[in-house]
């Protein structure tokens, strides 16, 4: 479990900074807004909608929830260190 927080903090971490970014290059960045704090990722869009990613600790699992549906980022996608042979996690 701590590795997962370790690098689930990291990916959130590291999206808030590149969406941050996206968010003060676009013409109507000052109608949007990107926080992050305590696992959560929240992007307002303005009129586009927010977004809130999230990890899930009893799972494992990072997750977007979107103005249109709410989908689970698949493992695939997610640095891990190391996998067992089954292909679960392995701390």
């Amino acid at each position: 479990e701590g590795t997962f927080h370790r690098v689930s903090d990291n990916v959130l971490e590291q999206l808030s900074d590149d969406f941050n970014d996206l968010v003060d290059d676009h013409p109507d960045g000052a109608s949007f807004d990107v926080s992050f704090g305590d696992g959560v990722l929240t992007l307002n869009l303005g009129p586009h909608g927010t977004y809130v990613v999230n990890k899930q600790t009893p799972n494992q699992q990072i997750w977007l929830s979107s103005p249109t549906r709410y989908v689970r980022v698949p493992d695939e996608l997610l640095p891990t260190p190391r996998r067992s042979p089954d292909g679960s996690s392995a701390s």
